[in-house]
């Protein structure tokens, strides 16, 4: 799991505002916590979360010596967190650790401590500070006192997850093991198996994340007694399918795809020119000459368009939001803008480089991505240059500066932080690793025209040649797995494809502008 956590920096301040201005009043003189605490679970249910607030803080305020109090604390700050109440989220945090030391919430305190760290995170130290911040809620709260603290599962599930952005994938798989093998079955149980399978996918261990997987909705599917899956065991599902395409069907000397399905633009549509897939199949298409960005479902159905201008490149973002580029500006065409960095109050972010003293605003550009600690990644034709911006799109690093002309072409960052650089000049493929240090070339071909670039979850690379009208698709190590195109298996020619993406199971989807489509291979 991969979470872009929206509030961007942590202020540490004296505690100078009471708890009682954090929501609103309950009963004020209510005998009873257990009564608070109900009142407010109750009020969370009907969805009035500030009424939630003022209970909880009634219990602190008075009856602070009662076991309910630390755990209405911990309420008060998870919330008030997610809010984007940083401060009054820090206040909670810190008296929750000072006042309730012993008590399991306090383990909580630790976890969203870390949480803003990551928030705050621009490189590996401060991932390392928050992965020792998550530890304190793993030593402090050993098994042999806390049986049961829910949040020493998760602190171990967040230290896996910044021990994989670090590229110490022991580090991470012993986590995930020791939630597996250490701690009481629950929910975090499966999640903890997904992300122990997909440190072995990435190690070449497709046999043992295979079995892995297959548990996870094996016991998915007998405790629902159905096909209603959790999110985690329909992920392992969609793992196990780009598995099954990716390595074994190549492995046998198979194609990965078998069937070809065309998904008609509306009649609107004239020149579509990108595509991005979410992980679960949806997709949004870029159309530049209608000015549309168009939603759809991952059954196909249209369900968003949005009128924009001057689009670009889209992409789906780590953060499961879908981004479209116009040439000035990141665009969030579907649903209002959440919390810092996400985009503005007119739902884009624009960017600027500072060269010199003086600020250069970037206005031509071409491609982007997201990172998981919600930087932009983004690239710009008219200065050529691969440039990293913070979550609030302030400056912070030029990746490649001065690129040749139509040299560097699209870009993708994948689910472990790392870029990928298509260089259609030299006909490669670069990657820079989650520090920004360059890694050399991992995929090189004798394109025509590289024209688009995609990675999926598990390192392959697939990359569109325009001119030549094929998809090249090579795996991890650069070793190239398949070929598709100009004529797909149902005799579909491909005319004018433009660009390319691939989803969590392994479909493969390319926009075509003869006619107007995306393709889906599947």
């Amino acid at each position: 799991m991969n979470v872009v956590i929206q509030p961007d920096r942590v202020v540490q301040t004296a505690l100078v505002v009471s708890l009682l201005c954090l929501g609103a009043t309950g009963p004020v003189n209510a005998q009873d916590p257990l009564e608070l605490m109900d009142q407010a679970v109750q009020s969370e249910r009907r969805g009035d979360m500030e009424a939630a607030l003022g209970f909880y803080d009634q219990v602190v305020s008075q009856f602070p010596d009662d076991e309910q109090a630390p755990v209405a604390l911990l309420r008060v700050a998870e919330e008030r967190l997610a809010t984007g109440a940083v401060e009054l989220a820090v206040e909670a945090v810190t008296r929750l650790r000072e006042d309730y030391g012993d008590a399991p919430s306090a383990a909580g305190a630790y976890v969203l401590d870390g949480v803003m760290q990551l928030a705050a995170a621009t490189g590996p130290d401060d991932l390392r500070e928050a992965w020792n911040t998550f530890g304190n809620a793993v030593a402090r709260f050993e098994r042999s006192r806390y049986p049961e603290a829910r949040w020493r599962r998760e602190a171990r599930m967040r230290r896996g997850h910044v021990a994989v952005l670090l590229g110490d994938l022991d580090l991470a798989a012993a986590e995930f093991l020791a939630i597996i093998e250490d701690e009481p079955l629950g929910d975090q149980t499966a999640e903890a198996q997904f992300e122990l399978a997909t440190i072995l996918l990435y190690q070449g261990r497709w046999n043992e994340a295979a079995e892995i997987l297959q548990r996870v909705v094996d016991r998915a599917s007998v405790e629902t007694a159905s096909d209603a899956l959790t999110g985690t065991s329909r992920a392992a599902r969609r793992r196990l399918s780009l598995l099954h395409r990716m390595v074994l069907r190549p492995a046998v000397g198979m194609t990965p795809w078998t069937q070809v399905r065309r998904l008609q633009l509306p009649t609107e549509a004239r020149e579509p020119i990108g595509v991005a897939a979410s992980s679960d199949g949806r997709l949004l298409v870029a159309d530049d000459r209608a000015d549309l960005a168009l939603l759809f479902s991952a059954s196909g159905e249209l369900v968003g368009r949005s009128a924009e201008q001057d689009l670009r490149l889209p992409w789906w973002g780590i953060d499961g939001e879908p981004y479209v580029l116009s040439r000035r500006a990141v665009v969030r065409p579907f649903g209002p803008a959440s919390g810092p960095g996400s985009a503005n109050a007119a739902g884009s972010v624009t960017f600027a480089v500072t060269d010199g003293g003086g600020v250069d605003r970037l206005d031509d550009l071409r491609a982007g991505a997201r990172s998981s600690l919600g930087e932009w990644v983004i690239l710009d034709r008219d200065r050529r240059q691969v440039v990293r911006f913070d979550r609030d799109g302030r400056y912070r690093a030029t990746v490649v500066d001065r690129i040749r002309d139509q040299s560097i072409v699209d870009l993708d960052v994948d689910a472990r932080g790392r870029l990928w650089l298509l260089d259609g000049e030299q006909n490669h493929v670069l990657r820079f690793g989650f520090d920004g240090t360059a890694e050399g070339v991992r995929v090189s071909h004798d394109w025509r025209r590289s024209e688009a670039l995609a990675v999926d979850s598990l390192g392959n690379v697939y990359v569109l040649d325009r001119e030549a009208k094929t998809v090249d698709v090579f795996g991890p190590d650069g070793a190239a797995i398949h070929s598709v195109g100009p004529v797909l298996s149902d005799g579909t020619e491909l005319r004018r494809p433009r660009d390319l993406a691939v989803d969590g199971s392994g479909r493969l989807y390319i926009v075509d502008g003869d006619p107007a489509a995306v393709l889906i291979l599947e």
